[in-house]
């Protein structure tokens, strides 16, 4: 994804069907809190920004909200996709379901491939936030661009490094951009919610 919100990875989506409704329930629920709070949604130019995902238990695959759902308040299953696969040094993402992967699914994989104990991850673009947390607490290096190899990089980076201690990172090349994990949707939306 560039600073439009487009995809820039090999995203190899296959049309199936749409993951089961037990696994976003959470997660849609959280993700529509955000959606209220006006940190995931649409820009000016109609480009969606912000996604959340979820872990499907015991593997490293997870489901992902599915590119520019920005502009729907609540999603329905169909507007998910199952992340069957991912290669950071490929650039590649494997996708099963009705939509495409969202743009930044490649870092989302880097959070789950960085930390087996992370159960959901919510990226959100908040300007108070970004400007309030940048350098606070633990921040990308700037030149990792959104979307990219080296944020996806970077993001792995700091998951490693920080083993509980945080569960935020401000994406320092991608302003306005958050990421927030845990080890649910809650957990990862109290992370988010708590430095507001």
């Amino acid at each position: 994804m560039d600073e439009t919100g487009y995809i820039q990875f090999d995203n190899r989506s296959v049309k199936g069907p749409p993951p089961e409704a037990t696994l976003i329930s959470e997660l849609n629920y959280w993700r529509t809190q955000c959606v209220d709070e006006g940190i995931i949604g649409v820009d000016l130019n109609g480009t969606g920004f912000g996604n959340v995902s979820v872990r499907i238990r015991g593997t490293s695959r997870f489901v992902i909200s599915g590119t520019q759902t920005g502009a729907l308040r609540t999603l329905s299953a169909r507007h998910y996709t199952k992340v069957v696969d991912s290669c950071i040094d490929a650039n590649r993402i494997v996708a099963v379901g009705p939509i495409s992967a969202s743009s930044e699914a490649l870092t989302h994989a880097a959070v789950y491939r960085a930390d087996g104990r992370v159960g959901a991850v919510i990226h959100v673009h908040s300007k108070m936030l970004w400007d309030r947390l940048v350098d606070i607490v633990p921040t990308t290096n700037r030149a990792a661009a959104a979307g990219t190899t080296a944020m996806a990089r970077e993001i792995e980076r700091l998951v490693s490094s920080m083993r509980g201690r945080s569960n935020i990172i401000v994406m320092g090349g991608h302003k306005e951009g958050l990421i927030a994990f845990g080890a649910g949707p809650a957990a990862a939306a109290e992370a988010l919610f708590a430095t507001g």
